[in-house]
């Protein structure tokens, strides 16, 4: 009985190292999806490739609303021209004006001297308006028509702790309270135009009635009797400051070169034509937009920016995704800016979405003027934009044929 055991467990010994002896002859490799008994030398793909130049490129300028953002401007640099606009609606009732006020505070000031510039002075004088015209945060423009009767000229400085307030005609206010005359509110520009078509003066930022804190100021002082009387204090119901460009601003049509910016938007367009380099099945594992900044024509010292999918074949009138796919803030000390649009990438390998391009635009166009500019793919060579796509496919199982090959494309 015993030696019956014994052969049958040599037995069984036997046969199994003679299984594994087999095994060992057919050395087979682990892959990420089992044994690569098809094709043990396949492990897949790993490619890069980088795209330059982009297949076109422009920038275009688009008319916007700027009555959403925390500041109110007043000025002229660089070419910019600038003026904000108030309404105080919220008002004491039955109450005899002894006097009123408008206090604005400032935010900071756009002072940078620019190559146009020869020098900055040291204030600027500011007209405030009584404004016979009603207008509309909505729809109200530089070259909006406005008519008002100008009740006191201010100078403002240039230091960034120098408040502007303005006296108010104690007459206006009392008109507004009683309603016998129109509440249009206020309107705040310069009083000279610039001696220089790149302007010569400087931009004064205040806060808007967007900011909790320092938002503008309507101080009414109320006669209660011959000896009392007390402060009424509102802040402004509408605010918003409207820009203009002028014509001649020499980087608006220069094609070697981007630009982005707010207040006077600028957006940027560019389209890279890749998808036929790179299979259907691919996983994008890296894609990168990287735009070369022209410092001598950039200023400010940072300005968020996001990318977003175009999503109209032509440019004439550009439509764009409603969803952002990347973002990156540039500085005044940056060379260059990266953004990292892998998602996007996929998208156009996987044709979720047509590739007619991508979108810079800034993240906060209505904040405030900042602008950069960057190299075009027009005469700029290695400093234009760049788009670096690296990519993985999986093992070949005698999968697909090329994506030119299944579309029956030349």
């Amino acid at each position: 009985m015993f030696a019956i055991g014994s052969m049958r467990t040599i037995c069984t010994i036997l046969l199994i190292g003679a299984v594994l002896a087999a095994s060992g002859c057919d050395e087979h490799k682990s892959t990420p999806v089992g044994s690569d008994v098809i094709d043990r030398d396949d492990w897949g793909r790993f490619r890069e490739i980088y795209v330059q130049p982009a297949t076109r490129d422009s920038v275009y300028h688009q008319a916007l609303q700027t009555g959403g953002g925390p500041l109110l401007l007043v000025g002229e640099w660089s070419g910019y021209g600038t003026k904000s606009l108030l309404r105080f609606e919220t008002l004491p009732e039955s109450v005899q004006v002894a006097s009123a006020s408008v206090t604005l505070f400032t935010y900071d000031v756009i002072d940078t001297v620019t190559p146009a510039q020869t020098s900055v002075p040291e204030a600027v004088k500011v007209v405030v308006h009584l404004l016979q015209t009603g207008w509309s945060i909505d729809d109200v423009t530089f070259d909006t028509p406005l008519s008002g009767t100008p009740v006191e000229t201010v100078a403002v400085g240039r230091a960034p702790d120098d408040s502007l307030i303005v006296s108010l005609p104690q007459n206006a206010v009392q008109a507004w309270i009683d309603g016998t005359e129109e509440n249009n509110g206020l309107l705040l520009s310069c009083l000279e135009e610039p001696t220089s078509p790149q302007g010569d003066g400087f931009i004064k930022e205040f806060y808007s009635s967007d900011s909790q804190i320092d938002a503008p100021q309507l101080r009414i002082r109320c006669a209660l009797s011959d000896t009392s009387d007390t402060t009424f204090v509102a802040a402004p119901t509408a605010d918003v400051f409207v820009v203009r460009r002028r014509s001649e601003w020499p980087f608006d049509t220069r094609p070697d070169r981007l630009m982005v910016g707010n207040g006077y938007v600028y957006r940027t367009l560019i389209q890279f034509a890749f998808e036929d380099s790179i299979p259907d099945e691919a996983t994008i594992v890296r894609g990168l937009l990287t735009l070369s900044v022209d410092r001598e024509y950039s200023f400010f010292s940072a300005l968020e920016m996001s990318v977003y999918a175009v999503t109209s074949p032509t440019w004439d009138d550009p439509q764009f995704s409603t969803s952002r796919f990347a973002q990156a803030t540039v500085t005044a000390d940056d060379d260059s800016v990266v953004f990292d649009i892998r998602g996007l990438v996929q998208s156009w390998v996987d044709e979720e979405i047509p590739n007619y391009g991508l979108l810079l635009k800034s993240t906060h166009e209505d904040w405030d003027i900042a602008f950069f500019t960057f190299h075009s793919s027009q005469g700029a060579g290695e400093w234009g934009p760049r788009l670096d796509v690296a990519y993985a496919t999986p093992p070949d199982f005698g999968l697909k044929a090329p994506k030119k090959e299944r579309k029956g494309e030349p």
